[in-house]
């Protein structure tokens, strides 16, 4: 996961480096990486797992039509719909950018709790939204301090994107541990939520005993 990530941002010199020993870890049920155009059954092995469906959770940074700038938020929507008519829960994450179109989004609320999620060396808080987007439940995150990372103009093209990014990346995890979710399968699209990975094997593994599938999408 660090070549791929490496990889996707050449410039990242410095990247930390993880914890890659196998102390403390679950076996995952296995860990690909998938391009756009690959068939959607896929991602599953087992069709008598299929008969029960899967949890999925998608951790991104678009999704047609509340926000949307290339084709991943078109593959994020369209995937989603797919794999719930196949009997599987789907969830989406995605950051609070100030762009979005929350005429779409039904239901929208405010998580009444305090969240916090840890950056820059401290625990920082966030502000946790939920709705449903064409039938698909979305959760939006957005930063308290670091109001700034998402109240741009433009969602990407920005010298701390790395910053910007990672700092979600970490808050959906951290929401996800926190708030007792299970998921089976966790798809990480493209370089902005890659860390996803690393991060879960160096810190959360250690706090959650679960046995999660990772899918990463590049475009």
């Amino acid at each position: 996961m660090e070549t791929l990530i490496n990889a996707a941002i050449p410039w990242a010199f410095g990247f930390p480096k993880f914890n890659t020993s196998n102390k403390h870890r679950v076996k995952p049920r296995t860990v690909r990486c998938l391009r756009k155009n690959d068939e959607v059954n896929r991602l599953f092995e087992a069709p008598s797992q299929m008969e029960n469906g899967f949890h999925i959770v998608h951790i991104c940074t678009e999704m047609v039509p509340v926000v949307s700038v290339g084709s991943l938020a078109s593959y994020v929507t369209g995937l989603s719909h797919a794999l719930q008519r196949q009997g599987n829960l789907v969830e989406v994450i995605l950051p609070k950018y100030a762009s979005l179109d929350l005429d779409e989004v039904q239901g929208l609320r405010e998580i009444e709790a305090e969240f916090y999620s840890y950056f820059n060396g401290q625990l920082q808080g966030n502000r946790i939204w939920t709705g449903v987007v064409y039938g698909i439940g979305v959760t939006f995150i957005q930063p308290v301090h670091y109001s700034t990372f998402f109240t741009r103009e433009r969602l990407y093209g920005y010298p701390d994107d790395f910053e910007r990014f990672s700092y979600f990346s970490r808050a959906s995890l951290d929401y996800i541990v926190k708030s007792g979710k299970q998921p089976d399968v966790l798809h990480i699209h493209n370089w902005e939520t890659a860390i996803v990975g690393p991060l879960f094997w160096d810190v959360f593994v250690k706090q959650v005993q679960l046995r999660i599938k990772f899918i990463c999408s590049m475009y």
